[in-house]
């Protein structure tokens, strides 16, 4: 699995979660499969990873707002995804946590969200600033929406890919991946799709207070 940014857009009446610092909790841990990224002219490929989180503000019509980031799926010394993940915990990860870190169990887990707004244009945009560990006495949000877990390399990968909100669905079916796994099922491929943005729509404590 990996990680990259997703801006989320105010593009259409999407409403748009405040800027500031929200408590939240981790609803979706989605692993998108290879994607290709051009920058200066460079093309690379990397495997993606999205996570979403709830926060506790909610919409004007009382439902839950939600936040995503996309990371590319690494644990090394530089990757956004270890940073984040470290801040989170408010610890650094150990070697034996650096060889197998199953991604899986952010799923549920509270954190202390930081919101921006970002205008390009005449578009403005909601990015995640930091995500950092939630204090105590700070209620985290139950999700509104179900807390989901996609793995492209589960066997169960075709069935649950109907789980994901439509957005991240067709960034999955652009993937090799999920290719290979129509391939393994006989399925035919799918057709070529432009990759939209995701739609909107618990884990016990560990040992010194570690989420995870």
């Amino acid at each position: 699995m990996s990680l990259t940014l997703k801006e989320t857009s105010s593009a259409g009446d999407y409403e748009l979660p405040p800027a500031g610092t929200h408590a939240a909790r981790c609803h979706l841990v989605a692993d998108l499969g290879t994607v290709e990224t051009t920058y200066d002219g460079k093309t690379t490929a990397s495997r993606k990873l999205l996570i979403g989180w709830t926060l506790a503000e909610l919409r004007s019509d009382g439902s839950s707002h939600t936040i995503f980031r996309r990371y590319t799926a690494s644990l090394g010394p530089k990757a956004a995804l270890r940073a984040m993940l470290e801040s989170w915990r408010a610890k650094a990860f150990g070697p034996e946590e650096l060889r197998a870190f199953d991604v899986a169990r952010l799923a549920g887990v509270p954190a202390l969200i930081g919101v921006i707004h970002v205008t390009k244009g005449d578009r403005t945009f909601a990015n995640i600033a930091s995500v950092g560990a939630l204090p105590k006495g700070l209620q985290a949000p139950r999700a509104q929406v179900p807390e989901i877990v996609f793995d492209l390399d589960s066997p169960d990968a075709w069935q649950d890919i109907e789980l994901l909100p439509a957005g991240v669905r067709r960034q999955v079916e652009l993937s090799p991946e999920w290719q290979a796994v129509l391939a393994k099922r006989g399925a035919p491929a799918a057709p070529a799709a432009q990759a939209g943005a995701p739609a909107s729509s618990g884990f016990d404590d560990m040992d010194d207070d570690i989420p995870f």
